[in-house]
């Protein structure tokens, strides 16, 4: 479902903005389990939990709508390899 202009213009514009910096950086850590990302986030409550769930959706709609401006809706990540049968 589209997000109507009118909330999507509220959005911050970059996914580190949406995150914030704590978020950011337990999210960008190099060797961390998703259990131990889970217990940095101290979601206590169900309102933190409900926050850090509306960070994330806000950050992800952020790196998005990027992308689409960019690569015109290709996602670098999923350009197909061209693979050719060099068999004789």
């Amino acid at each position: 479902m589209p997000i109507p202009k009118a909330i999507s213009d509220v959005f911050p514009k970059s996914g580190k903005e949406s995150l914030g910096e704590d978020m950011y950086r337990i999210l960008n850590r190099g060797s961390t389990t998703s259990c131990d990302m889970c217990d940095s986030l101290s979601l206590n409550s169900e309102n933190s939990a409900q926050d850090a769930i509306n960070r994330l959706d806000a950050a992800i709609y952020a790196w998005r709508e990027k992308i689409e401006k960019h690569d015109r809706g290709k996602s670098p990540a999923r350009t197909s390899w061209s693979c050719q049968d060099h068999v004789a």
